[in-house]
């Protein structure tokens, strides 16, 4: 049987969302079966399911953001110039991964359609796929004629914590034509429960589904000599990154950064992360990616899969709150309640803690977490199987 996975892979160049495309898809594959990326170009039905309604509060914040983008982009772009080669380079690098996961040829809102006879199964995959203002109808398999396909989804994610009734009366009919529905955060269980009478079950990002060793294979070798600090911010928060700095200068050790490219495959350099790190590491791959996670002494992120190489790679890690009116930081509170280290969340200066993570123990309380995900799907292919 044929597995098709629809996320956000095609032309994704964020090492979270490659990492988990590539990790169900291999975990698939492990099992026997032929599975690949469907590359689905975004445009034409993103449906935007947010609030309309927006309070004061959401208007001022919004309004503020504006005018300090149309500040800052200027002085941006000037920048960005310095940067550009650079940029191109992690953009070809990272491409040249994305292109290795095995994928279908490319598909967008006028010819999706045409997959429907392609899969014997049809899968949501992980990451924000299911997100308020990402979804889009093919994220939720709309195009397919016949509504009794097999269906089911892993890990798929709302990412925010509310939603509108409008998001959640588009989920309830989008969901019937599910034989098996799961999500990444118990956040995202308990707002599309509303949605369904059907289980929604809370599953393990897929990048936890693979062993260490599946990892190690494609991590570069070692980059930095130096004894250093891994520092990885999707936020643009200037007050964290100075407390990032602090305790670089605190432990004595070389701070390296991999600033986040902002403005989705724009590649625009962000001004909140000029000299930023001793290093800044700008041309980085996937594998380097890893790579700069796994040698070092710290790392220091408020991304989500930061966060699960971290784990992967047993490091002593803290995590950043993200600062907006619209949280996704749900994502992080669930994964770091199943390790048990809730302690590690930092809202305003990092304290060191006093024991080094007990990642036997962090092992001990995932270990039937990770066992239940595995069998959710076991179950679901068992199931499309008979």
């Amino acid at each position: 049987m044929k597995i098709g996975i629809i996320t956000l892979y095609y032309k994704n160049n964020n090492y979270g969302g490659i990492a988990q495309a590539y990790a169900l898809n291999k975990y698939f594959m492990n099992l026997g079966y032929d599975s690949e990326l469907i590359s689905y170009k975004l445009g034409g039905s993103k449906l935007n399911l947010v609030d309309k309604n927006k309070s004061c509060k959401m208007i001022l914040n919004r309004c503020s953001n504006k005018i300090k983008r149309i500040l800052k982009t200027p002085i941006e772009n000037v920048i960005g110039k310095k940067y550009i080669i650079s940029l191109n380079e992690r953009e070809r690098k990272l491409e040249e991964f994305r292109m290795k996961i095995p994928h279908s040829e490319i598909y967008n809102i006028n010819n999706i359609e045409n997959i429907e006879n392609k899969y014997d199964i049809f899968v949501t995959g992980s990451d924000q796929s299911w997100n308020p203002g990402v979804i889009d109808k093919a994220f939720v398999f709309s195009f397919l004629k016949n509504k009794n396909k097999n269906i089911f989804s892993y890990a798929s994610s709302v990412a925010v914590t509310n939603v509108t009734q409008r998001y959640v009366d588009f989920m309830r009919e989008e969901l019937k034509k599910y034989n098996f529905i799961s999500v990444r955060e118990e956040q995202s269980k308990k707002i599309l429960q509303e949605a369904t009478e059907k289980e929604i079950n809370w599953v393990i990002d897929p990048t936890l589904l693979l062993e260490r060793n599946e990892w190690e294979v494609i991590t570069s070798r070692r980059i930095i000599k130096e004894k250093y600090i891994f520092c990885y911010m999707l936020g643009d928060n200037i007050g964290q990154r100075k407390q990032i700095k602090k305790f670089a200068k605190k432990m004595k050790l070389k701070l390296i950064t991999v600033p986040y490219i902002v403005n989705g495959n724009k590649f625009n350099f962000r001004i909140e992360d000029y000299k930023f790190g001793n290093d800044q590491m700008l041309d980085i791959s996937f594998e380097d990616f890893l790579s700069l996670i796994k040698y070092s002494e710290y790392v220091v992120t408020d991304s989500f899969h930061a966060v699960c190489f971290s784990y992967i790679y047993r490091k002593e890690f803290y995590v950043f709150e993200k600062k907006s009116l619209i949280s996704t930081s749900s994502r992080i509170y669930s994964l770091l309640n199943l390790f048990g280290i809730s302690n590690r969340i930092v809202k305003d200066s990092i304290e060191v803690q006093s024991e080094e993570l007990d990642y036997n123990k962090i092992d001990e309380n995932i270990k039937e977490f990770i066992g239940k995900s595995k069998k959710y799907i076991q179950d679901a292919l068992d199931y499309f199987n008979k």
